[in-house]
């Protein structure tokens, strides 16, 4: 297939006379005018402009000969193709027209027939510095032979400036339209020589008729033969030095990892199956009971889950894949290169639909187009095939093209990442046909991929890994990272946390094990409190849903972009619980509870923004950011002040408003009474530092720091 525009500069004019309609029944060839009418087509798709005469008696023919000799200019690629009888009387040559019926014996042919050869000088004459190509398909012979048969069929010479070829060889006899065939089939090859063209052609009618039918060639062009009737600009793919190949193949590993792992749509839209009945009777068993509130007891995160993933009015699905339910489980899937609507995945068996030619030699040839293709969408470049491939998926999808958005692209075989605009705001249903409409659109079409957002939720309770699950009481700092490179890891005080597992999900581990590698990404926190529900489902229920369709299937880039496009995270636990955390209130045996819920992240050194401000970072690639714990604490109090209990009460310590001078307070996690001082204790945990206020105000008065320095963030005093 061919993308851009020839690079060739001259005028290409083509006359096809075509005679079948003969007098004498033995005479008569068939196909004439289906013939000429494919060969004309064929040639006007290559970009030359076509005279078509068919069945005409000699004054018709003579007269379209010399009227298309009066349009040739010098510097034409002209072709003339006759398709008839063809009569050599001596050593001069006749074509026979159709009307025929005064040409009784061969006296007869010189005034009745058309003189090839001085027409093909008109020809040279007129075209003296450039191609004339001279095609004669004149096979049968003629009834007014002699006994002798071959006597009169056609035996041309070279003729300087002229490229003869004709569909059989001196003396031979046919009518099988052989050379027809295999003209058709062959004339439209890009970037192939007029020489080379006819050689392959020769040899396509040899081994058909095995060697019955030799096609003559006759060279008089005394240069330009190795000019191509269907020249092209070649497509230009990137440059690809070796020290860039390990880069590329890593990100296109992640990227399978990531994309690969989608379900396939045909799967999503089939609901009624035994394991999604395994599914609800799972998940029914699980919510019936009451939750404890005790947020290391799964059973409540389950719960928490289970509120904060409806959508849509759909009960929240938990399935257990080590009860052989094959459900969706996207858990390596770490990245979603989409904003707001959510990737498709387009696979096709190979790239050859979009390619015109093909490097067998270039052994990174598929990387090259990678890149080319990929540079592209990044810097949001028009390119010809990925203009055909939103084209094709638009025509599938049955929308506007600029309702498609390319995300990227990546081998094995050949994969396309896109995404439709409000996707999500449209039934599945609408999907029900899209892989039958890809399969017309696309050749080598293998499977349509979809996110998991886009039906119901589900989480696969065998995704919780135990090795991973602990609760912080304490903070803890290390030094995560690159030797040089390392950065702060800091631990959430007072989390619960549930470990997913990811380990033996990607190429290696050592991305978050063994912890101290100095292969290990750095570690973060990202929130989804600002996720948006799916659907329009309940605004409450999009944090964690998000945070559970993350961990199976990745990251989607910030839609509020403010230090550039990316996916937001923070090196700070506290910074992400107070801003970006989800919240659910759940109703357990203990009473009514909040609970907040953020992830635990690692982040690839290599692709990660560190913003102006220190709270917050920035990756450009979801697939560069990896969820492997989720992290579950009961809500503590965020108030500002400390009041006295009565129905009254008054304010003693803090003002209401969020600070860090002496009398105000940022964040109090807990109090202690100290009740023979009088004296109230609070731990003012984002100000890391415990005040101490008196009890005997009869107002807010100032505070005194009794522990901070090495105090970081402090949850609790007792």
């Amino acid at each position: 297939m061919t993308y851009s525009t020839g690079k060739q500069q001259f005028r290409k004019i083509a006359l096809i006379l075509s005679n079948g309609d003969y007098s004498r029944p033995e005479d008569r060839l068939q196909n004439v005018g289906a013939d000429a009418n494919s060969f004309s087509n064929v040639l006007k798709q290559i970009g030359f402009q076509v005279t078509t005469v068919c069945n005409k008696g000699k004054h018709d023919m003579a007269t379209a000969i010399i009227d298309f000799a009066n349009t040739i200019q010098d510097g034409d690629l002209v072709l003339f193709y006759y398709f008839g009888h063809c009569y050599r009387v001596k050593d001069k040559h006749y074509l026979i027209p159709a009307s025929d019926g005064m040409i009784e014996q061969r006296t007869d042919v010189a005034d009745f027939s058309v003189d090839l050869e001085r027409n093909l000088e008109r020809f040279v004459e007129k075209n003296t510095s450039f191609v004339n190509i001279f095609i004669l398909d004149s096979c049968g012979t003629y009834s007014l032979q002699t006994a002798n048969g071959s006597e009169n069929l056609p035996r041309l010479t070279k003729i300087d400036g002229l490229f003869i070829q004709c569909a059989c060889g001196t003396n031979e006899s046919t009518r099988n339209n052989l050379f027809t065939k295999h003209l058709l089939n062959n004339v439209q090859e890009e970037n192939v020589s007029i020489r080379d063209l006819f050689r392959q052609i020769t040899k396509d009618v040899e081994k058909e008729s095995n060697n019955k039918q030799r096609p003559l060639v006759l060279n008089g062009l005394r240069r330009h033969d190795d000019i191509c009737l269907n020249e092209v600009e070649r497509q230009k793919w990137a440059d690809l030095d070796d020290s860039e190949i390990p880069a590329l193949l890593k990100k296109q590993e992640e990227q399978r990892d990531c994309y690969d792992n989608y379900p396939n749509l045909d799967d999503v839209i089939n609901r009624n199956t035994p394991d999604m009945q395994k599914a609800d009777e799972l998940t029914d068993s699980l919510l019936n009971k009451q939750p404890s509130g005790n947020p290391a007891d799964k059973h409540t995160l389950y719960h928490a889950l289970s509120n904060l993933m409806e959508s849509n009015n759909q009960q929240c699905v938990f399935f257990d894949s080590r009860d052989d339910v094959k459900l969706h489980d996207a858990s390596a899937n770490l990245a979603d290169l989409g904003t707001e609507d959510k990737p498709l995945i387009l696979k096709l068996n190979s790239n050859k639909q979009f390619i015109d030619y093909r490097d067998s030699k270039d052994e990174h040839f598929d990387l090259r187009v990678i890149k080319t293709l990929e540079q592209a969408i990044e810097h949001n470049d028009s390119h010809p095939i990925l203009d055909d491939i939103v084209s094709k998926l638009a025509n599938a999808h049955g929308i506007q093209k600029n309702d498609i958005t390319l995300s990227a692209v990546y081998v094995g075989s050949f994969n396309i990442v896109y995404t439709v605009k409000h996707l999500a705001q449209k039934a599945i249903k609408k999907l029900a046909d899209l892989s039958k409409k890809l399969k017309e659109q696309f050749k080598d079409f293998v499977a349509a991929k979809i996110h998991p957002l886009l039906f119901r939720p589900s989480f696969d309770i065998a995704q919780f890994d135990e090795c991973g699950d602990r609760a912080f009481t304490s903070p803890e700092k290390h030094q995560v990272g690159p030797v040089g490179r390392t950065k702060e890891y800091t631990s959430p005080v007072g989390y619960t946390r549930y470990g997913l597992k990811v380990l033996g999900k990607y190429a290696d581990d050592q991305w978050l094990h063994p912890f101290g590698s100095p292969q290990n990404w750095y570690r973060a926190f990202h929130g989804t409190k600002n996720a948006k529900p799916i659907d329009g489902g309940d605004p409450n229920s999009a944090a964690v849903d998000v945070t559970s369709i993350i961990h199976k299937s990745g990251f989607t880039k910030a839609t509020n972009a403010l230090h550039g496009p990316g996916v937001y995270c923070s090196p700070i636990p506290n910074f992400v619980e107070n801003g970006y955390a989800g919240e659910v209130k759940l109703d357990t045996t203990d009473g009514s509870k909040k609970f907040k819920m953020m992830l635990q992240v690692a982040v690839n050194p290599d692709d990660v923004k560190f913003t102006s401000d220190a709270n917050i970072w920035v990756v450009k690639h979801p697939e560069n950011i990896r969820a492997y714990v989720i992290c579950a604490p009961i809500v503590r109090s965020q108030t500002t002040a400390c009041t006295k209990w009565s129905t009254t009460g008054v304010t003693i310590a803090g003002t209401g408003v969020a600070g860090n001078s002496s009398h105000q307070l940022y964040t109090p996690q807990s109090i202690f009474i100290h009740k023979l001082t009088n004296t109230l204790y609070v731990a003012d945990f984002s100000n890391q530092r415990v005040q101490k206020f008196s009890l005997d105000a009869s107002s807010s008065g100032e505070g005194v720091t009794v522990a901070s320095g090495s105090w970081w963030m402090p949850v609790d005093i007792y």
